[in-house]
């Protein structure tokens, strides 16, 4: 594990993740992978499978279908997830809130996500988050997927970002892990874990209930 973290120093980069930690997506990925399945394989996945599916589609699609129907499938898929994602999704509650003291205290806001190019540009957009993250990096653009920390590496040089000054949002034990491995702070947020437990058993520098918890952290004096 990197070591460049100093206590003392303010947390002026803050990356989150997307999923479970921004917006409430689970729904609408469950939906839209068995939109897909049921166009292509006429079949819907199991509920004990799910938590497995979140990624970029064409790798996931790769590792269940056979190569000609993995296009097919991808398409289909972002099909219902724009088309029903207000319906399924939305960013959580205090999320605008959040962001918009973040930015205006000057805080500078990057996404490291999983999910796809295509899927996280459309969470985005149509979450109405796009105006707070000029910088993102997602799941197509990284060969090691969390919980390693080359995905929070990139998006640190995107944003110029310093080691000691900068903190990863996660819902998940590979969003610590990964802080962890990049040597930055590490904040959970309980309000999208699946595990509370588990989440807090990775021992992050910082734990958040509501969104509200983060402003109280990163902006008290």
């Amino acid at each position: 594990m990197l070591t460049y973290l100093n206590r003392s120093s303010k947390i002026v980069y803050v990356i989150f993740d997307l999923d479970g930690t921004l917006v409430d997506t689970f729904g609408l990925v469950r939906f839209a992978f068995n939109c897909a399945l049921r166009g292509v394989l006429g079949q819907e996945l199991k509920m004990k499978r799910f938590p497995n599916i979140y990624g970029p589609p064409k790798k996931i699609f790769s590792r269940m279908l056979s190569s000609e129907k993995v296009a097919a499938a991808v398409n289909s898929y972002h099909e219902c997830y724009r088309k029903y994602f207000r319906q399924f999704s939305g960013a959580y509650a205090g999320i605008h809130d959040m962001c918009r003291a973040l930015q205006n205290a000057g805080k500078v806001l990057g996404v490291f996500t999983g999910a796809g190019l295509e899927v996280t540009e459309m969470t985005l957009e149509l979450s109405g988050l796009s105006p707070y993250f000029p910088s993102f990096v997602t799941g197509d653009d990284v060969r090691e997927p969390k919980p390693s920390p080359q995905g929070l590496l990139l998006t640190m040089r995107k944003m110029n970002a310093s080691f000691d000054q900068t903190i990863y949002i996660g819902d998940s034990r590979s969003d610590i892990k990964s802080s962890k491995g990049a040597g930055i702070w590490s904040g959970a947020v309980l309000w999208g874990a699946a595990n509370r437990t588990l989440l807090l058993g990775e021992g992050p520098d910082l734990v958040f209930n509501q969104p509200s918890d983060v402003l109280e952290a990163l902006l008290g004096d």
